[in-house]
Parts: C-alpha cells; sequence; structure tokens
C-alpha cells in the first residue's frame, strides 16, 4: 500500500513539473512576443517622427536663416494714395 502511494506521488510531482515546464515556457514566449511588439512600435513612432522632421525642415524654403527682410529698410506705404478723390 505504501509503495502505490508512492508511485502515485512521483506519478503526480512528475506531471506538474512538466507542466509547469509548459506553462513556463508558453509564459516565456508570451511575454518576449509582447516585449518585441512594444519594441517594434517604439522605433516605428521614432522613424515616424524622423521623417516628419525631416519633411517640416524640406518644406520650410527659408531654411533658418532667420528674418527674410533683414536688411530692408524701405517703407511700402510711402507712396500710397489715400484720398481717391485728391488729384
Amino acid at each position: 500500500m505504501y509503495m502505490e502511494n508512492k508511485s502515485h506521488l512521483v506519478t503526480f510531482v512528475v506531471l506538474a513539473l512538466i507542466a509547469g515546464l509548459i506553462g513556463g515556457y508558453f509564459y516565456g514566449v508570451t511575454a518576449g512576443r509582447v516585449k518585441e511588439q512594444a519594441s517594434a512600435k517604439q522605433k516605428a513612432e521614432s522613424a515616424a517622427k524622423a521623417a516628419d522632421q525631416l519633411a517640416a525642415q524640406a518644406a520650410n524654403p527659408f531654411g533658418g536663416t532667420g528674418n527674410p527682410l533683414k536688411g530692408i529698410t524701405t517703407n511700402p506705404f510711402d507712396k500710397v494714395k489715400v484720398n481717391p478723390f485728391s488729384q
């Protein structure tokens, strides 16, 4: 009777270890997959942000040179005709 209970205990322990190993394997694979997906998403977002910045720099016609009217001192309103009825 004692040997029969012992063999059942050994069988149960072996099955529990096998189930634990299988469960741990699938948990590790799932956790690794989630981590890899998060890493890929972060890389894609940073690449998109870099592409947006590059496109914004290419679209700027002045290219960050500052004020394009810096050296101009003329007044564009000097020769404006204010009263249309005066000669």
